[in-house]
């Protein structure tokens, strides 16, 4: 449906943060209010501790917005302008705490992505670029949302009713610019097959992002050996291609070089581009339905006779079974009992966007609603944990409250599509007063490093940390790319790290998101490394929620010292440069969410 929009903010020509036009008066209202109750500019006491991902209300240029943290520096804050869409770096003194009445209200300002792509020298947005994006600034627009996944995607029109794009690009043309592409360009993609109420296909479920995302091959005779025709033709067609020299735009029907859905050799299918994330192309398998990234080498150009054979890649939705029906772990196990194997899939009839099915084994021996034990099964599970938490709860005394801040983060993680974050963890089992040796890894900056205690509680959970990782990003379940870009303080699993003991795989918490390429701190290896996006993947649950082996660390006081202070002080953490490990005994001064330093103090080291 056609929505009434305005561009807030515009990163580049090709990201722009757009806000509902009738929303326009609530966020002034916010606004006055926010800038009427801020008594002082002055940080609070107490508030100075800001997490990422938490709410915050921020200083810019002379007025106070709402916004949440992106990233903690030495100094300052990175500032997420939640309902204008701009990052801004921020002091401590203008941050404070932002009023309880303006912490529920969503964010006004939505990420859209254009399809639009950099037609200056050197693959840079041009002159013509940046000055049609600027002359949108404020301007009523419609946009008709034509995607979400990996990111959301919009066609934006004018008051004349023309696309945006066909505009800019006319002024790209008439400042001499070369040929862009628009979303008005119309490709030659395989027709999907349709799902039909009134009858019963063969399907075989070859991915489940969760139950109401579920990708499958359809199997039903006919169509099937339409696709096995063409099969050896695709390997044909890409041998006979060369590969393409840059991303091409959405839409663009491509041959892409993949391992099989359901762990067949790599071979060439079809696919169409959904997006890109970073260097890679993001497609869509058209006779599987899942989504795969894919470097230019993998790619080819897709003829356009073998489009003429439909495609038989689906997606649908389970019937009744909600999206957060279970979390990751039990998710596992529902995809190795539904992966690869034949259903028979029956279309129910619903006012979700999305199609709905029921799926019913085909087995001589068991046949069942897949639906149906999925439901049960979590439902026992959910019989069987709830007492067992009602007992552990009542073995804690009094329950403590989280501050409005933390109850607004927290809050947030039943929502759809919440990536899990550094600071949802814990840190290590550390008390203040504790004194533990040290194993030291990057100095991020003065007082500032990364380490871990070598206590025997830490090195167990080192070795146990990287036998689950293994397991969970080698094991039958293929590792899920991140579809989005990331946020800053998001978990990950990185892909290639070197010296990681897990077959090459570490978590990671997003430290700076901005850029090619992020900068990722390595929760268990005391480092932190620049991260091509495209190794990136989500992290499973199973260790997604164990603390890390290797903390963010400050000494106490450091923000204070002198300039030979802090020199002592580097000369002491960086050791002799012999490249041996550093160990030092540090005493542990206060300990708070993973997010968050760890104060502590070294015996050692005469300035704390």
């Amino acid at each position: 449906m056609p929505t009434q929009v305005m561009v807030s903010y515009a990163a580049d020509p090709s990201a722009v943060y757009l806000r509902l036009t009738d929303q326009y008066e609530l966020v002034q209202r916010m606004e006055e209010e926010l800038n009427k109750s801020v008594v002082s500019p002055a940080t609070p006491a107490g508030f100075r501790g800001l997490e990422t991902g938490q709410l915050c209300a921020a200083l810019f240029e002379g007025r106070w917005y709402r916004g949440d943290v992106r990233t903690v520096e030495d100094s300052h804050y990175v500032i997420h302008f939640i309902d204008w869409g701009n990052s801004e770096r921020v002091p401590p003194t203008g941050v404070t705490q932002l009023p309880a009445s303006l912490q529920d209200v969503p964010p006004q300002a939505v990420l859209a992505v254009l399809p639009w792509r950099p037609a200056g020298p050197g693959g840079d947005w041009s002159d013509a670029q940046w000055e049609g994006l600027a002359a949108l600034n404020g301007q009523p627009l419609t946009a008709s949302v034509t995607g979400t996944e990996p990111s959301v995607r919009v066609a934006l029109f004018n008051a004349d009713g023309k696309s945006v794009l066909s505009v800019m690009a006319d002024s790209v043309r008439t400042a001499g610019g070369p040929e862009t592409q628009t979303q008005t360009q119309e490709w030659t993609v395989p027709p999907q097959v349709e799902l039909e109420v009134d009858r019963k296909h063969v399907v075989v479920p070859c991915a489940m992002v969760h139950p109401q995302l579920v990708s499958a091959q359809v199997r039903d005779l006919a169509l099937y050996r339409a696709y096995q025709a063409i099969v050896e033709q695709l390997q044909t067609a890409a041998n006979a291609e060369s590969p393409l020299s840059a991303v091409p735009p959405e839409g663009c029907p491509v041959l892409v070089n993949c391992p099989g859905p359901l762990g067949d050799g790599p071979a060439w299918r079809r696919a169409v581009v959904q997006g890109r994330h970073g260097d890679r192309a993001v497609v869509r398998l058209l006779d599987w339905g899942r989504l795969e990234t894919a470097g230019l080498a993998q790619l080819r150009r897709l003829p356009p006779h073998l489009c003429e054979t439909p495609s038989i890649g689906v997606q649908f939705g389970l019937f009744g079974v909600p999206e957060s029906a279970c979390p990751e772990d039990q998710l596992r196990f529902f995809r190795e009992k539904l992966i690869g194997k034949e259903f028979l899939l029956e279309r129910v009839e619903s006012s979700d966007a999305r199609t709905q099915a029921r799926l019913h084994l085909l087995s001589d021996t068991n046949s069942f609603c897949f639906n149906d034990k999925m439901l049960g099964r979590v439902s026992d599970a959910a019989r069987v944990a709830r007492p067992a938490a009602l007992s552990a709860v009542s073995a804690v005394s009094p329950p403590t409250v989280a501050s409005p801040q933390k109850r607004c983060r927290l809050g947030s993680e039943s929502n759809a599509g919440r990536p899990p974050l550094l600071s949802d963890l814990a840190n290590p089992s550390l008390r203040p007063g504790d004194t533990h040796p040290f194993l030291l890894g990057q100095v991020l900056g003065p007082g500032r490093f990364l380490g871990g205690p070598l206590t025997d509680e830490n090195t167990a959970a080192v070795d146990r940390l990287e036998e689950e990782l293994r397991e969970a990003m080698t094991g039958q379940t293929a590792p899920l790319p991140i579809r989005q870009p990331p946020q800053a303080g998001q978990l990950v699993a990185v892909r290639g790290v070197e010296d990681a003991g897990a077959a090459g795989w570490a978590r990671g918490a997003v430290a700076d998101p901005f850029g090619p390429q992020a900068l990722v701190r390595l929760l268990d290896m005391g480092r932190q490394e620049r991260v091509a996006l495209d190794r990136l993947y989500q992290l499973p649950d199973q260790v997604s929620r164990l603390p890390p082996t290797s903390l963010l660390l400050a000494f106490r006081g450091s923000e204070r010292w002198s300039a030979e202070q802090r020199q002592r002080a580097e000369e002491v953490l960086r050791g002799d440069g012999s490249g041996e490990e550093q160990v030092l005994d540090l005493t542990v001064v206060s300990v708070g969410s993973a997010g968050a330093a760890v104060l502590v103090t070294c015996p050692q080291l005469e300035v704390c």
